[in-house]
């Protein structure tokens, strides 16, 4: 939902606000845009699979990464135990950075 992304980078306010999963086609991304442009109207880039943000004070750039493929995992025995299940312990910080859903909800 491009309005709710919108709302959100609206709430955060970041230096560069990426879209992520969007259906990229040329007559689908103008839609995309109008929605989001009518609650957020910071800067904001298609992304993909592999797309890195290098953040810093003077600049956003914005690039793709150029990686080797990862080698087949080796056949063997398990040496620790799988947590499926098991949700870890949300940490203690998450309680402040918790952003007001309700209005993101109406949209």
């Amino acid at each position: 939902m491009p309005t709710t992304a919108g709302k959100v980078f609206s709430l955060v306010k970041p230096r560069m606000a990426g879209l992520w999963h969007t259906v990229f086609t040329p007559t689908i991304m103008p839609i995309v845009l109008q929605s989001l442009r009518k609650v957020y109207d910071g800067p904001v880039v298609q992304t993909q699979d592999l797309t890195v943000f290098n953040v810093n004070s003077d600049a956003v750039i914005v690039r793709q990464a150029h990686v080797s493929p990862q080698a087949q995992p080796i056949a063997g025995a398990p040496t620790i135990e799988p947590t499926v299940g098991q949700r870890p312990v949300d940490p203690v910080w998450w309680a402040e950075a918790l952003l007001p859903i309700d209005d993101v909800v109406g949209l």
